[in-house]
């Protein structure tokens, strides 16, 4: 009887000491596979020593259709309707690149439309402000062979200003595009080729470089050399918008190395303006870090500074705004043109506005050399996407015209010009709204065909 009463109790501890090891094993597993989702969803696109921004793999199933979905790191929306209603799908496979790790499939344009549709598929997805230190964009892609209007690419905006992208508005190279879609500097490859293409944003030096199909094993992605192009714009973001006619694009991430400095007290941090020097005065350029070295501080970009190819006149509050060329592009020689046409759309007046104004007056009236012409075949400074100013922001020029003049004339530049310029702001099919810069009042109106000044501006 003792026998089996401890034959029974030996058998209760074998079941309870498997069923608790069982439980151990599983938790084990469960741990695990949790901890590699972490790594593999959050840092597959991490080099050391920067931390992500946002990352996607596209590991969905199949044939999904991308519109709505929230996989990934570090985004702050779902992918959403960008342009019309064809979106792009996850494929079956996923790309692949030495040195690099990948998960998941990839996102293709789909031939689906699900309401008013041309040929192009798009989507959008947000994430954090990115706006200073340096800021590296990397993706993989195939996209159509020649692009035409901006398409085809990855179009950056901060919140809905766009300010820049990568991939090309004409030819067959992949390339960096400013805030008017135009090509800034192509590299080599071919848009059609699959490339893994690197872009780094240095905000502090204001420049942006793309590199493709670097040898991971050995690109130094704090020091990087020999960019395979380079242009002279540095475009804050919270969001980009893809668009292509075919081809597919993998492996999205968004990564950053921020300045770290010292505060009052002695703690590190990346915010500039609580920065110390070794005097200990507040938000210095030459601010120290935590070994005491002088880090690069960029100062806040003020009214007057020359940036971005020209005199900053008017911010708007996020880091961007709009500068003025530091030349006139005609002195009372140009007319506003097209007279007795009415120009669809070019009556925007608010600041800022001036940039539709001339696309819709360069659409509707085939005149060479008119004020809008000027500006929108002008190239200066590196830059090529200027336009011609609404009334309102001609009125703004006014207001800080003092510091215009004293900027544009210590970079090379002239004065603003004592008697009127014309702004992009059509009244009638005869009259367009001109600003005198003397007398009073100075928004006045004039018939198309006087000549009258022009000088352009662009936004950054």
């Amino acid at each position: 009887m003792l026998k089996k009463t401890n034959t029974i109790r030996e058998m209760n501890l074998y079941r309870y000491t498997k069923t608790a090891l069982s439980k151990i094993t599983m938790s084990f597993k469960l741990t695990l596979i949790f901890f590699l989702i972490i790594v593999f969803n959050g840092n597959a696109q991490t080099p050391a020593g920067f931390d992500l921004i946002a990352y996607e793999g596209f590991n969905y199933t199949s044939g999904t259709s991308l519109l709505n979905t929230n996989g990934g790191a570090g985004w702050t929306s779902n992918w959403e309707q960008s342009y019309q209603q064809r979106y792009l799908k996850t494929a079956t496979t996923g790309f692949s690149y030495t040195g690099l790790t990948t998960i998941g499939n990839k996102a293709e344009w789909a031939s689906n439309c699900y309401g008013g549709c041309n040929d192009i598929a798009s989507l959008k997805r947000g994430f954090p402000l990115q706006n200073e230190g340096v800021v590296y964009f990397q993706f993989i892609s195939v996209l159509e062979a020649s692009a035409t209007g901006g398409t085809p690419g990855i179009r950056l905006y901060n919140s809905t200003a766009l300010t820049g992208g990568f991939g090309a508005s004409t030819g067959t190279k992949m390339s960096i595009l400013d805030a008017g879609l135009a090509n800034l500097s192509s590299s080599s490859a071919n848009l059609n080729a699959q490339n893994l293409v690197v872009i780094r944003i240095d905000y502090n030096l204001n420049k942006t470089e793309m590199w493709i199909n670097p040898n991971l094993t050995t690109f130094n992605y704090s020091n990087p050399t020999s960019p395979s192009a380079t242009a002279n714009i540095a475009p804050e973001f919270d969001s980009f918008q893809l668009f292509m006619r075919s081809g597919s694009i993998d492996e999205i991430s968004i990564f950053k190395s921020v300045t770290t400095g010292l505060d009052r007290n002695g703690k590190t941090t990346t915010t500039s303006a609580d920065f110390v020097n070794k005097n200990g005065s507040i938000g210095a350029d030459d601010a120290i870090d935590l070994n005491g070295k002088k880090v690069l501080v960029v100062s806040p970009i003020a009214v007057g500074d020359f940036h971005a190819g020209g005199v900053v006149f008017w911010l708007n509050g996020s880091g961007g705004g709009l500068v003025v060329s530091v030349v006139d592009q005609s002195v009372n020689t140009t007319g506003w043109g097209c007279l007795s046409t009415d120009i669809s759309g070019a009556a925007g007046t608010a600041i800022g506005t001036g940039v539709q104004n001339t696309a819709d007056i360069e659409a509707g009236c085939s005149t060479a050399g008119t004020a809008a012409d000027l500006c929108a075949n002008l190239t200066l400074n590196t830059y090529s996407d200027w336009f011609l100013p609404s009334i309102l922001t001609l009125h703004e020029i006014y207001n800080n015209r003092v510091s215009i003049n004293a900027t544009a004339t210590s970079n090379g530049g002239t004065s603003l010009v004592t008697t009127s310029y014309w702004s992009s702001t059509e009244k009638n099919s005869i009259n367009a709204y001109m600003y005198r810069m003397t007398a009073s009042p100075h928004l006045q109106y004039s018939n198309k065909s006087d000549l009258r000044a022009v000088r352009a501006v662009r936004a950054f």
